[in-house]
């Protein structure tokens, strides 16, 4: 089984080098790591030693206009030669290997799954059509089969633009497609939270619209999809 680790970066590349450090001290099981650089306007001045040293194979992609976090996520995966991918944002310190249990639940699960740190069940705020609560894994951390990524298309940056409810469509996408959401045991990750653009006035405006996309797109299908819904949510 062949892992890609997929990490989008927007300058802050103290932030991608400490990722690169954690993954080569505590997963010795990496094939691959895509640096997907979304128009950095700083350099990446550690990318040669990287590519020299690093004991997986490094890609590493620049796009010049700045696309967000899912069309880079999304380029990440078609420059990905792996079986598996983990979408990793670059503000999530990693404490172990979280490779072995992303392997044990593709194992033990015979239906397809998408893996994540945490399913939120309950009304975030930004969760909810109508009255239906959308159970989703946080985007920060995500894992499935290249196959289970070919049935999901990938993020919808089309919708959503540069950042946000891209992880909360992509789980309603799995839950349409008969994809489980699975939450990764006994892992110690953690989420530093909006390092790369933070929350800004403009960053909550762009949320808001999304929430209205993410409604607008979802809303003829969630009555065909409540039961499915249920089932994860007990509701």
């Amino acid at each position: 089984m062949k892992i890609t680790i997929i990490i989008p970066t927007y300058n802050k590349w103290s932030l991608t080098v400490s990722r690169l450090m954690e993954l080569s001290h505590y997963c010795s099981n990496v094939y691959e790591v895509v640096l997907v650089d979304d128009a950095s306007t700083e350099p990446f001045t550690q990318l040669d030693f990287w590519k020299d040293r690093s004991p997986w194979k490094l890609v590493y992609e620049r796009i010049m206009t700045n696309k967000g976090f899912g069309f880079s996520m999304n380029l990440g995966a078609a420059l990905a030669t792996g079986d598996v991918f983990v979408f990793l944002s670059n503000d999530v310190v990693i404490k172990k290997d979280f490779i072995p249990e992303i392997e044990r639940q593709l194992e033990i699960n015979k239906q397809p799954i998408l893996m994540g740190t945490e399913l939120l069940k309950h009304n975030t705020g930004w969760n909810m059509i109508g009255d239906v609560v959308v159970p989703y894994l946080h985007g920060w951390f995500l894992a499935c089969s290249r196959d289970v990524w070919n049935v999901l298309g990938g993020f919808d940056h089309k919708t959503y633009g540069l950042s946000d409810y891209e992880d909360i469509d992509l789980s309603l996408t799995a839950i349409e497609n008969n994809i489980m959401l699975v939450v990764l045991q006994d892992q110690d990750l953690k989420h530093k939270t909006a390092q790369t653009f933070g929350y800004t006035p403009e960053r909550l405006a762009r949320t808001k619209s999304n929430q209205v996309h993410f409604i607008q797109k979802w809303q003829s299908k969630i009555g065909g999809l409540s039961a499915k819904i249920r089932s994860i949510t007990g509701g």
